[in-house]
């Protein structure tokens, strides 16, 4: 690939058209054995927008100019925005991206949301049917749990806060 080239980059007498023939030859075969590839915003914490990036570098800022100075002023400017960084701010647009979620109509996204936020893997769970005996069976689960949930009118509202009609009308 670059043995024919090195020949032709030899052969030449001049040291600066050398090194620009070298050069561009480079840049070709970089150009052609390479893939460039887009990188993708971290999809693990949504919510943080490039504002909120730059608040938290302005935080950092603030926190090196202390660790220089050691003065109590710096301290509680890095205090201040640090307080209104993380719990004004990205709890916030935190809440506000979890009820887009939860208001929007695509339930996969929601559900992926969801997962995220579980310690483990999801699994059916063992239950007790009505005679006592515990059982697995996922659709057998489901019924117990619809039956004994159903008999409460307003608990998607009051608890899960999630609006009802759109969920019993999907």
């Amino acid at each position: 690939m670059f043995g024919n080239k090195l020949e032709v980059i030899v052969s030449r007498k001049s040291i600066s058209k050398n090194w620009n023939l070298f050069k561009s030859n480079l840049h070709d075969t970089v150009q052609q054995n390479t893939v460039i590839t887009v990188a993708k915003r971290s999809s693990k914490k949504p919510w943080i927008t490039g504002s909120i990036l730059k608040l938290v570098r302005g935080k950092r800022a603030l926190w090196r100019n202390y660790k220089r100075s050691g003065s109590e002023e710096s301290y509680k400017a890095h205090r201040t925005v640090k307080n209104q960084v993380s719990t004004v701010i990205i709890k916030k647009t935190k809440i506000a991206y979890e009820s887009r979620i939860a208001d929007s109509k695509n339930t996969k996204r929601l559900f992926k949301h969801i997962r995220t936020k579980l310690s483990g893997p999801v699994a059916t769970i063992q239950i007790r049917d009505n005679s006592g005996t515990l059982t697995n069976d996922s659709s057998e689960v489901a019924n117990i749990l619809n039956d004994t949930f159903s008999t409460f009118n307003c608990f998607h509202t009051r608890v899960l806060g999630c609006n009802t009609e759109r969920i019993w009308s999907s």
